[in-house]
């Protein structure tokens, strides 16, 4: 289990290089870093999801530390950081859509909850000024507070 290459934002890829976009980099690590998103947009599920590893064939998890929400908060730095690369954005977008399709979690917290997920569609819709992205963050975060008072 802990051998494995975790790719989510908690336990992986996503994480590191979401941390690395913080700090200016000299152009050849620049394109390493686009150069792993873009292998790992290129390898991600059929259904848009990532895998929670380099190993994992199951797509099951939409979390922020496994799977698209992670990856999406990843893909949105690293389009802020290249000045809306296109294909980082696209990508960011379409895996927001599989969290929206797939993510609302039952559980309330950042790594496993509707939080992390809610997350995305707030930096997405700071990126782009898109209202849906917005108006989808809301909706998490009612789902989020009907959950919360139901506990």
């Amino acid at each position: 289990m802990y051998d494995e290459k975790y790719w989510g934002a908690a336990h992986g890829l996503a994480g590191i290089i979401h941390v690395l976009l913080e700090y200016d980099l000299k152009p050849d690590q620049s394109e390493d870093l686009k150069g792993t998103l873009k292998y790992m947009i290129k390898n991600r599920f059929p259904s848009g999801n990532y895998p929670a590893s380099e190993e994992d064939r199951g797509d099951a998890l939409v979390h922020w530390c496994h799977g698209a929400p992670g990856v999406a908060l990843t893909l949105v730095k690293a389009a802020e950081v290249t000045y809306i690369e296109r294909e980082l954005l696209e990508a960011a977008i379409d895996t927001a859509e599989v969290v929206w399709n797939c993510g609302l979690l039952k559980r309330v917290g950042m790594c496993h909850g509707i939080s992390g997920n809610a997350y995305v569609f707030l930096s997405l819709y700071r990126l782009t000024g898109n209202m849906e992205f917005l108006y989808r963050a809301k909706v998490s975060l009612a789902f989020y507070l009907i959950e919360v008072t139901s506990l």
